[in-house]
């Protein structure tokens, strides 16, 4: 698989593709092709060197994204290959396929995501784990999320 890695820290200039081995799941997690990924200051400051960092050199950048299922670990029944999920807090983001743990996966609308091309943002992936996983919105619920300015995922 590609993936978007780094082996030095530095501007956008240290970036790279590069073809790596596809993940390995367990029986607790998904194995998702990524469709979206996020970019947020996170990251940038990891290319850096400025914030924790999971692995070893060639380093994967992002920890949220969204894409379909195409593998399930055996222990999970409610999920099946071809499914739409979104992840957040799941290190390697940044490749073609990223092995997310069950607790850590939500309900998404991918189709959003990819057909207006726009990546995630941390702070609105916060806004959909919320309504998906800590209040459980019912249809035809109204919701309102406000935000200071810059607070949407503006670089």
């Amino acid at each position: 698989m590609k993936a978007l890695v780094f082996d030095k820290f530095g501007g956008p200039d240290v970036l790279y593709y590069m073809e790596i081995p596809a993940p390995v799941i367990g029986d607790q997690e998904i194995l998702v092709r990524t469709e979206a990924v996020g970019l947020n200051f996170a990251d940038i400051y990891r290319r850096k060197g400025n914030y924790h960092l999971a692995g070893e050199p060639p380093y994967i950048l992002g920890y949220e994204g969204a894409g379909v299922v195409s593998e399930v670990g055996a222990a999970i029944t409610d999920i099946k290959v071809g499914d739409k999920i979104g992840f957040a807090d799941v290190p390697y983001a940044n490749a073609e396929f990223v092995a997310v743990p069950l607790r850590k996966r939500f309900p998404c609308l991918i189709k959003f995501y990819v057909k207006l091309r726009l990546p995630f943002c941390s702070r609105g992936l916060r806004h959909i784990i919320l309504c998906t996983t800590v209040i459980i919105l019912k249809k035809g619920t109204l919701s309102w999320f406000m935000q200071r300015p810059g607070e949407s995922g503006s670089f």
